[in-house]
């Protein structure tokens, strides 16, 4: 999601213009902490981000307004897990609307997992890697990559002891292009299906 940051702002003054320069705060794997890069396509929302005044109550009213759709660079991730099998990745990239021609990318991939059993031990993350170079994106055409790791990871549900037993699931990449880098990612939590997803 997109944070738009802004100074006071009253109601009073009437009508805020924002603009937005198109880009999104990420840390991740191929990162050197916090970086600023080009957002992929998907949907946004402008939240409000203020601090608090003495004796003014502030109340923001969100809604279908607030969210927008942002058409960039598609990086489209679907991670299929098959119980005590394997993991399934699935990849749909395409280059911004309006590119012309090319352009060639290199991608930089980590998919990192790690059991939570019972609220009371863990075994340590483990990552596998998936790079690839010279892959050419247009603006017409979608270019697909199914990864495949032979990684078991079972269907723990919810034991009876009142803990819990979940794999918690870490997907994040970095693409070089020539006409800028784009960091995306995926986690989530399986308990025989993922909840608590979130994508950039």
């Amino acid at each position: 999601m997109a944070t738009i940051h802004y100074d006071y702002f009253n109601s009073c003054d009437g009508p805020l213009k924002l603009s937005w320069n198109g880009t999104i705060d990420v840390r991740n794997t191929f990162t050197n902490g916090s970086v600023h890069v080009p957002a992929t396509s998907g949907y946004y929302m402008i939240e409000p981000n203020f601090q608090s005044v003495s004796g003014h109550h502030i109340v923001f009213m969100l809604d279908k307004n607030a969210i927008f759709y942002y058409n960039s660079l598609k990086a489209a991730v679907n991670i299929i897990n098959h119980p005590n099998n394997n993991v399934t990745i699935e990849l749909a990239l395409q280059a911004p609307p309006g590119t012309v021609g090319g352009i060639t990318c290199d991608l930089f991939s980590d998919f990192q997992y790690y059991f939570n059993l019972g609220g009371n031990s863990s075994i340590p993350n483990r990552d596998h890697y998936y790079n690839e170079t010279g892959i050419v994106l247009t603006a017409d055409q979608e270019v697909d990559r199914t990864i495949t790791f032979d990684i078991a990871i079972p269907n723990f549900g919810y034991p009876s002891d009142g803990g819990y037993s979940n794999t918690e699931a870490n997907f994040e990449a970095l693409l070089v292009t020539t006409s800028g880098n784009y960091v995306f990612g995926f986690s989530g939590e399986w308990y025989g299906g993922w909840t608590h997803v979130t994508q950039y």
